[in-house]
């Protein structure tokens, strides 16, 4: 295939793409086929060389199929199931003044990360970020 074949392939790709983060993809592919440099491509992506380095080494090795997004099942929780439920349950049907802050917090995300130890089980780590449910 040609160079021009390629970039016209992917042209139509960046056209059907679904969200963002393949078109992304598809756009480096093709400006590096229009070659820019994959610096000058970082740069008008916003990501960094080795992304941009990846994207295009998958593209050369697998072609549009390379590009696909894969399921990212992230971190493992570090809650229990149970921790779980009663967190959901404690955000659901209690106000943070219950757990001891002050009556103006409404429940943000940040504010459920600084949670008293004392009102969520023992091995509650306050640093976790993402709730599973389920």
């Amino acid at each position: 295939m040609t160079n021009q074949e390629e970039i016209l392939k992917i042209q139509t790709a960046m056209k059907e793409a679904k969200d963002r983060r393949s078109y992304e993809r598809f756009q480096s592919v093709y400006l590096s086929l229009k070659g820019y440099t994959q610096r000058e491509i970082a740069d008008i992506t916003g990501r960094c060389v080795k992304t941009i380095h990846h994207y295009v080494s998958a593209y050369k090795e697998k072609g549009l199929d390379g590009l696909e997004i894969t399921y990212s099942p992230g971190a493992p929780t570090k809650l229990t199931k149970e921790q779980q439920r009663e967190l959901v349950e404690t955000i659901a049907y209690k106000q943070p003044v219950d757990v001891g802050f002050p009556a103006k917090y409404n429940w943000t995300l940040s504010l459920i990360t600084q949670m008293p130890k004392s009102t969520v089980p023992n091995s509650f780590n306050p640093s976790w970020r993402r709730i599973k449910t389920g």
